[in-house]
């Protein structure tokens, strides 16, 4: 009864893994950059005046990593000379192939560019394209120029691991 309870628990963990939502969000007006698998965990990077923090919670656990103290660590050691290791073949387009499957799984959820090159002339050109990619795909990129020397990225990307996994095991 035990073993059969414990397979049911191990069961329902590798369902809730595979269904679970997880979430890329980057939003540069709000300083919001994470990456949250929902009821799991969440990985977050913090702008700080004069630091970078690098956030992970896993269910009940939490650490934080800093990007000055690590720097500070690593200028500490001495550097010391590692022997090359010979680096095994891999099928360059096959990994592409993969790669372009998986990231065809994710689904955007909200995406706004507003962007200024503070170049009159590129923006020129980039405003007409923009335009058309908006029209084109009804609204759901949002994308933009401005002449104001404002710029802002809100991206928001869902998938599900499942998805994932039938996108690579799909034969083309």
């Amino acid at each position: 009864m035990v073993w059969l309870i414990l397979g049911l628990v191990i069961l329902f963990i590798l369902c809730w893994l595979l269904i679970s939502p997880f979430e890329i969000c980057i939003n540069s007006a709000k300083n919001d950059y994470h990456i949250k698998w929902k009821g799991i965990g969440e990985a977050k990077i913090l702008i700080l005046p004069m630091d970078l923090l690098f956030r992970l919670r896993i269910a009940f656990w939490k650490k934080d990593w800093s990007v000055m103290e690590f720097k500070l660590k690593k200028d500490k050691k001495a550097k010391e000379k590692k022997p090359k290791k010979k680096k095994k073949k891999r099928d360059t387009r096959k990994m592409l192939r993969l790669g372009k499957r998986a990231l065809g799984s994710f689904q955007v959820e909200k995406m706004r560019v507003n962007i200024d090159t503070r170049n009159y002339i590129l923006n020129g050109y980039l405003f007409p394209i923009f335009f058309n990619i908006t029209h084109f795909f009804k609204g759901k990129p949002n994308l933009s120029i401005n002449y104001k020397g404002k710029t802002e990225i809100n991206v928001l990307v869902r998938n599900r691991l499942i998805n994932m996994l039938f996108a690579l095991a799909k034969r083309s």
